[in-house]
């Protein structure tokens, strides 16, 4: 612990990436004479990676060259600061404290943007947001991914909350009560609620339908539920597109009949039915 910060180091640029993306700090700082990759190539993949984007402040530092070309390359990965050494640690730590101050009061704007103020869940903008963050670690840890979309059974109350007052609010408390703390839950529009969770696959989906189906009938009286369900077990070249995921399930529950309430899509063609 420093100036009540926890530090977690690296030693390569490599190893700066793969610890970032197991405990997704809060601010990192490169050094750019790094033994394998310069501190403006790791700053460039960590900005490529959903999990970061332009948020997370990096500081690059350098022993060697400080000039203008090496500056502007630094800025244009990405970085927020860059120290040419010896720099002075005060003025380090006043700017860490800034930036994870600013940090900290873009999640809050962020997370009151994206959160449904009626269902307690994500917005359809949010679930997206934060589907990308999931994909990156079920990526990290070379785990399945799925995503599921649930809705009731009618249609017509599906795509209009407002025919049953406060279903949004009750399927969002149960949806949140059942789903995993690392899982994105968001509401999609009306009473169509999606889930995109990692380590989970075909059978898992089905057991949760069934576990929202037993909880959600007694809860709302909104009868029977349809969903579903698209999941890869592990990722391809290009990694995860949990928003294509997530697009399938969605036309899967569209294609749910009352004789077949989950369908489950495929990833390369025609859909299965459970």
């Amino acid at each position: 612990m420093t100036e009540g910060y926890e530090v977690q180091r690296a030693y390569t640029g490599r190893q700066a990436l793969e610890k970032a993306m197991s405990v997704l700090p809060d601010l990192i700082i490169l050094d750019y004479q790094l033994p394998d990759l310069t501190g403006a190539d790791v700053c460039r993949q960590l900005r490529a990676d959903p999990a970061f984007g332009a948020a997370t402040p990096i500081f690059v530092t350098t022993a060697g060259s400080n000039g203008r070309p090496r500056q502007l390359e630094v800025l244009e990965a990405g970085a927020w600061e860059f120290f040419p050494q010896p720099f002075d640690g005060q003025i380090m730590l006043l700017k860490i404290r800034t930036h994870l101050a600013a940090k900290a009061a873009f999640e809050r704007a962020r997370r009151g943007m994206l959160v449904d103020p009626e269902s307690g869940v994500y917005t359809a903008q949010g679930v997206a947001v934060r589907a990308r963050e999931v994909g990156a670690e079920a990526l990290r840890k070379r785990q399945g991914l799925v995503a599921l979309v649930l809705a009731p059974a009618d249609p017509v109350l599906a795509e209009a909350a407002d025919l049953v007052d406060g279903a949004a609010r009750d399927i969002g408390l149960v949806v949140r009560r059942l789903a995993r703390l690392s899982d994105a839950v968001g509401r999609l529009r009306g009473l169509q609620f999606a889930i995109v969770a990692s380590g989970a696959d075909d059978e898992g989906a089905r057991q949760m339908v069934a576990r929202f189906k037993d909880a959600l009938g007694p809860t709302t009286g909104l009868g029977s539920l349809r969903a579903g369900i698209c999941a890869v077990a592990e990722p391809g070249e290009g990694g995860y597109d949990p928003l294509d995921l997530l697009r399938r399930a969605e036309e899967a529950m569209g294609r749910a009949t009352k004789s077949e309430p989950v369908v489950v899509a495929s990833t390369s063609g025609s859909p299965a039915s459970a």
